[in-house]
This record gives C-alpha cells, sequence and structure tokens, in this order.
C-alpha cells in the first residue's frame, strides 16, 4: 500500500495470459533473476505518479511495482496480473460509466477478479510450470473499512495487541473461515468473511512453496486481510538508512522489513525508480512536458509499504 487513490491498488491488458509465459526469454546467466517467474498482481490502469511534474501522472501503481523489480530482478520473467481486467470483466469501465454504485459492490467485483487470477495461478502450479514468487501490493478497501489490530479483534472476538499479534494470528484465520460458512446479516462480518477466497488461493500457493509477499500496511496498527492467510509474508516499510518509516504497520504479524521510500529523479535517459543511478523509466514514457533530464527538478517522492514490498522479494529471491 502506497500513496495511492482511485481503485485501491488495480489495470493492464486483460488478465495476462498464463500461457504466454512458456515463450522462452532471452536471459543473461549472471542476471540474478536469472530463470525465475514472479507475477505482479495490481493495478496497471489508473496512473497515479507524475515523474515530469507537469500536472499528467505518468505511472500506474503496478508499473511502480514492476520497473521496481525489473531494476532488482533482470531476466526474471514477470506475469503481469490486472486485478481490474481479469477474463473480460472490465472493472476500470464500469467504475467509469457510473455502474457500480458503492464500496461494497466494487469490492465484491474486485474480489471476484482475484480470484480467478489465484485459480490462474494455482493451475499453472499444477500443470508444472514455474513460479517463484508472488507480489501482492494490495490491502483492504479503506472506503468501507481500514483493518486494525482492533476492528479484527472486534469483528472476530480474538483479543489482539501489538504483542499477541503472532501468536493469535490462526485463531483470528480460523475466525474468519468459521465467518464465511455462515449467512451474515451484519455487514461488517460479512465484509471481512468476504477475504476468505482469496486467502484460500492465497495458501494454495504458499503450501507448494510459492511465497506471496504483501505490504503491512500504512498505518502503525494496520492489519492487511491479505496477510492473514498461511505463509503469506507482511513487509513492513524503512528508510534507506535501515530505520522504521513512521507510517509503517510495525506490529507482531510483520515479518519483514525492506526500504520502502524512493525518490524518483531524472537521470542519463530517462528517470531513477530506485536509487540505483539507472534509467527504469524512459523519457519517452511520461507524459512529455519537463521531460528533458532536467537535474534540477525537484524528486518526486514514493512511499509506503507498498514498495517496501518488491524490495523484500527481490532481496530474498537474490539469495536463492
Amino acid at each position: 500500500m502506497g500513496a495511492e487513490g482511485g481503485l485501491p491498488g488495480v489495470r493492464t491488458v486483460p488478465v495476462f495470459p498464463l500461457a504466454q509465459s512458456k515463450k522462452p526469454v532471452t536471459q543473461n546467466n549472471n542476471q540474478p533473476g536469472q530463470g525465475k517467474v514472479v507475477a505482479v498482481i495490481d493495478d496497471f490502469n489508473t496512473r497515479l505518479f507524475d515523474l515530469d511534474q507537469d500536472g499528467t501522472p505518468d505511472l500506474t501503481h503496478g508499473e511502480v511495482i514492476l520497473r521496481q523489480l525489473k531494476s532488482h530482478l533482470p531476466g526474471t520473467t514477470f506475469l503481469k496480473l490486472d486485478i481490474g481486467n481479469v477474463a473480460g470483466r472490465d472493472l476500470y469501465k464500469r467504475l467509469e460509466d457510473g455502474s457500480i454504485d458503492s464500496p461494497q459492490e466494487r469490492n465484491r467485483l474486485l474480489h471476484e477478479n482475484m480470484e480467478t487470477i489465484f485459480e490462474q495461478l494455482n493451475r499453472r502450479l499444477d500443470e508444472g510450470e514455474r513460479l517463484d514468487a508472488v507480489n501482492l501490493s494490495l490491502g483492504s478497501v479503506y472506503d468501507i473499512e481500514m483493518m486494525t489490530l482492533q476492528t479484527v479483534s472486534e469483528v472476530t472476538q480474538v483479543p489482539l495487541s501489538k504483542e499477541n499479534a503472532p501468536q493469535k494470528l490462526g485463531e483470528v484465520r480460523q475466525q474468519l473461515f468459521n465467518l464465511a460458512k455462515h449467512p451474515h446479516q451484519e455487514e461488517r462480518q460479512a465484509y471481512y468473511a468476504s477475504y476468505v477466497p482469496l486467502l484460500k488461493g492465497i495458501e494454495g500457493l504458499t503450501k507448494r512453496g510459492v511465497p506471496v509477499y504483501v505490504p503491512s500496511g500504512n498505518q502503525p496498527d494496520e492489519v492487511n486481510p491479505f496477510g492473514l492467510a498461511r505463509g503469506a509474508i507482511q513487509v513492513g516499510a524503512r528508510d534507506k538508512e535501515g530505520e522504521l518509516l513512521p507510517f509503517s504497520a510495525n506490529h507482531g504479524m510483520v515479518q519483514r522489513f525492506a526500504r520502502g521510500t524512493f525518490s524518483a529523479r531524472p537521470v542519463e535517459g530517462g528517470y531513477d525508480l530506485t536509487g540505483n543511478g539507472q534509467a527504469e523509466v524512459s523519457f519517452a514514457e511520461v507524459s512529455g512536458k519537463g521531460s528533458d533530464g532536467n537535474s534540477q527538478q525537484s524528486p518526486l517522492e514514493i512511499s509506503g509499504t507498498s514498495f517496501a514490498v518488491p524490495t523484500a522479494l527481490a532481496e530474498d529471491l537474490q539469495r536463492k
């Protein structure tokens, strides 16, 4: 989760056909991502980040994540999966034409798309295809309710604190699964239970050794519902000096911390998103005005636990 707006984490081309991953990709055997396959589930439609600061956003949330990963893991094959456009179900179009009339309806359709994505990824494993990790830089729907230790405790009736969260994680998960088995008259319980099919989809991957990395959240006591899945890795954010960022969730459910703040600045050939001095985005890809590589342009700060996720994922894959 980062400095986001629009659909909470979401478009690309329709869900990237998994069969395309069978096509050979030219690899450099010296590259750290050599031969690996990573799925990136995100919003590849809503442009949010104005790199050249001309008033016209240039990159989506998903593209920033993907460019980070490509920079960290050259030689990797990436499956670009857009949660807003799946199997012909174009959530973005429906949002634009006003046919979705509530956050609850949007959430239902979003979850339906994500269920299909997880089904496809699990089918990929069934068919013997490779998948090394999943980057899921998404969280709960804030305009319904941001999940926190307190709200999760209220809904599940499991006492939670910053200290006991790791020990209570399994109990919380089980209570959500119990809620999902019964009809709900209480809207709040129904919303929390709506994540259960997605937790099952994540667990289908993690139980077969595919790590799924998720952001911990951008409030100190926030709980990412996807992080309640067994085997999911919740990632909190630190600055480049390794200090905890004040907005980052920081409780016992957070297993991993990584750098989650970057300054996008012009360098030779384009914009550096990761601080490595290389252009991850060419000048030709931005909207145009101010895209002359002017080194005096103020850097665009990109911060959030969303952006700590690809950092952590890449660090772990590089060790394997």
